[in-house]
């Protein structure tokens, strides 16, 4: 798998960023894996970091449809890498 996104990092050292696998990957300051959570058919631009700990990214889905690139979704994630309700 590969990465298109730019990496960010959080005041606490986590780094974040998004790979065409559909995973955005957090990972410890000593490069080991901390979570990562799937959010589509591919994540190729760079998730933002809010003002509360709150990771924002986008992903695309595969919808099925030759004619189309598939769908968006836009997700927003607490720092433990579960999804926002």
């Amino acid at each position: 798998d590969q990465i298109y996104s730019d990496a960010i990092i959080a005041p606490n050292g986590t780094i974040y960023f998004g790979c065409d696998d559909g995973k955005l990957y957090a990972l410890n300051t000593d490069g080991t894996k901390r979570w990562d959570f799937r959010g589509g058919r591919g994540i190729t631009g760079s998730p933002a970091l809010g003002p509360d700990g709150t990771i924002y990214f986008g992903s695309t889905w595969d919808n099925g449809n030759a004619s189309t690139n598939g769908s968006r979704r836009l997700y927003a994630l607490n720092p433990d890498g579960t999804k926002k309700r």
